[in-house]
């Protein structure tokens, strides 16, 4: 269960960090080019389709934070908030992968644990006696002598 939790935030991550830099390297290209003068770009109109539009010195840009909340910021807050969001974006990835191998250690451990408890019951000839989730293990000899109470 934790191990899926895990897997689906790195997932989460990893679905984010193309659409960070994607969007870091759009407010690159516009801080780059927007003191050049007028930049002809290529936007999506629909799936397929592209349109030419001409812009001329960009100053701001509107970046989505999530839970439908669009912002303007000037070139430069853009580009810093993005570079930090890269970066954050990538150290939570570190940290997933790093917490993942901590919890396949410890699966690890608890299933040669887990192991070791049946072998040893076999090993002994331990038998549960008692009703329900309330019984004990003991031997054969001390079932015998509960079971003839």
């Amino acid at each position: 269960m934790v191990e899926g939790q895990m897997l689906q935030r790195k997932a989460r991550l990893m679905s984010k960090l193309p659409e960070i830099q994607k969007a870091l390297d759009i407010v690159t290209v516009l801080h780059e080019q927007g003191s050049a003068g007028d930049m002809v770009l290529d936007y999506e109109l629909a799936e397929s389709v592209y349109a030419k539009t001409r812009v001329s010195k960009v100053k701001h840009v509107n970046l989505w934070l999530g839970a439908d909340v669009m912002v303007e910021y000037g070139l430069d807050e853009a580009k810093e908030l993005l570079t930090n969001n890269l970066a954050n974006c990538k150290a939570n990835i570190l940290n997933c992968n790093k917490d993942l191998e901590v919890v396949k250690d410890n699966l690890t451990t608890l299933e040669s644990l887990y192991i070791d408890q049946f072998s040893m019951a076999d090993e002994y000839d331990l038998v549960t006696i008692g009703a329900g989730s309330g019984g004990v293990r003991a031997s054969r000899f001390a079932a015998q002598l509960y079971n003839a109470k």
